[in-house]
């Protein structure tokens, strides 16, 4: 199996990544959404993969924090992503020139 397919996410090793805030941004931390009961199990699970993989890391404060939202696959797991148009977003400082930009 290629590197591409394997079942654990890959990771950047000694890589940082910086966002660049708007010189006034302020923290928000924004509540957690309580999803329909159905699926909380799954959410449990899956978040406790992600701790157990180094993909996320629990921690007791934060000045950020943004909801969850979740959207079932087809094999019936459960696709989590934060919804970072709440918060993170409306900080962040635009590229005046992005890569990519219309010719």
């Amino acid at each position: 199996m290629t590197e591409v397919f394997k079942e654990k996410a890959g990771k950047l090793n000694d890589t940082k990544i910086h966002i660049r805030l708007k010189p006034a941004a302020i923290a928000i931390l924004k509540k957690e959404r309580h999803p329909p009961y159905t699926p909380r199990r799954k959410i449990k699970d899956e978040l406790h993969r992600f701790e157990q993989g180094v993909i996320i890391e629990k921690t007791d404060e934060t000045e950020w924090g943004t909801p969850i939202v979740t959207v079932p696959k087809s094999d019936g797991s459960l696709h989590i992503c934060g919804d970072y148009k709440t918060n993170l977003n409306k900080e962040v400082k635009r590229d005046e020139h992005p890569i990519g930009a219309e010719w």
